[in-house]
């Protein structure tokens, strides 16, 4: 039932957003916009997009501390962000926790504190490139309120971190939550507290401090490869941004994609997020959901391209005798 409310959910806002928008456009300027790239940005940006996934398989490697090697877990992240950019509601994510655990018996705790760090590294580093570019570049269209409510998330995010990795007692606080509030012998309570306590065991295992450094200069080195293909992408569709302004511009977009609302494939809210970071760069409305579009669509054709190439591996690997299964 709660899967058959989130793809009704998901295909009314694919729907309704997507209508918004293209009722300012047609998909005929769209298709336009898309046609008008030159090959040679194109295949820049698709070379980028791999560098991205190693730079991605990387990190999960080191999250995991090895348990994985580098290149079947550069298939799995292939196959994880293919089910994320297509699946609604970023229910993409939990490929990535089964996929390690059915293939690579990781316990489903590491693969979700793996999954956890990453996101939040993510978060953190895409805000910080946001400060850095504010503190480069002025930009009119960002407001006093914009840069203090992506302050408070950057703050919100750093002190989730700090709490969850390096705090000693933070697996202590459900056990205290469910006390105070009287549910500590409620057997829905404690099976939750027993999986919480699990993952929170499993993040503090990725406590190390060359683990979490390591982890967050691969999270720099993958959002500046990022920004530079959407940088070069657009550049190749005749968008006049600089690399600063393309830095918040693709802050917004990746706003736009935190909430787990996202439609189906992510139209409409990858979409909507671009179009906002774009217009606050001045760039009209119209030509913004253009670009938008463009971009999306692009990027959605790299990642089920990879996914493929992945899918292919997996089966011939499957019958070999090196294969970890």
């Amino acid at each position: 039932m709660k899967r058959f409310i989130i793809k009704v959910l998901s295909v009314f806002i694919t729907v309704v957003l997507v209508a918004l928008l293209v009722s300012r456009t047609s998909f005929g300027d769209i298709a336009a916009t898309l046609k008008s790239i030159r090959p040679a940005y194109l295949a820049s940006g698709f070379l980028l997009y791999i560098m991205s996934y190693l730079l991605r398989t990387m990190r999960f490697t080191v999250l995991l501390n090895n348990k994985i090697k580098f290149s079947e877990m550069f298939k799995v992240e292939c196959m994880h962000n293919a089910a994320n950019n297509v699946m609604p509601a970023r229910t993409g994510e939990l490929s990535y926790m089964y996929l390690i655990k059915k293939w690579y018996s990781i316990p489903l705790n590491d693969g979700t504190a793996s999954l956890i760090v990453a996101r939040v590294l993510d978060y953190i580093t895409i805000s910080l490139l946001f400060f850095i570019s504010l503190g480069i570049e002025k930009f009119p269209g960002i407001s006093i309120w914009i840069i203090w409510a992506i302050l408070a998330l950057l703050g919100l995010l750093f002190i989730m971190l700090l709490l969850m990795v390096f705090y000693k007692n933070f697996i202590n606080l459900p056990g205290s939550i469910f006390r105070r509030i009287g549910l500590e012998n409620n057997r829905a309570a404690k099976y939750l507290l027993e999986k919480s306590n699990s993952l929170i065991t499993s993040l503090q295992s990725m406590s190390s401090h060359h683990t979490m450094f390591v982890s967050f200069l691969i999270s720099i080195l993958i959002w500046v490869v990022l920004v530079l293909m959407y940088w070069l992408l657009g550049t190749g569709m005749n968008l006049s941004l600089s690399f600063t302004e393309m830095i918040v511009a693709t802050t917004f977009f990746v706003l736009a994609t935190v909430l787990p609302i996202s439609g189906i494939g992510g139209f409409g809210t990858s979409e909507t997020g671009w179009v906002v970071g774009l217009v606050l760069m001045g760039i009209p409305l119209k030509s913004s959901i253009n670009m938008g579009f463009s971009l999306h669509i692009i990027i959605l054709i790299f990642s089920i391209i990879m996914g493929l190439v992945s899918i292919k591996k997996l089966i011939r690997g499957f019958n070999s005798d090196n294969n970890p299964v």
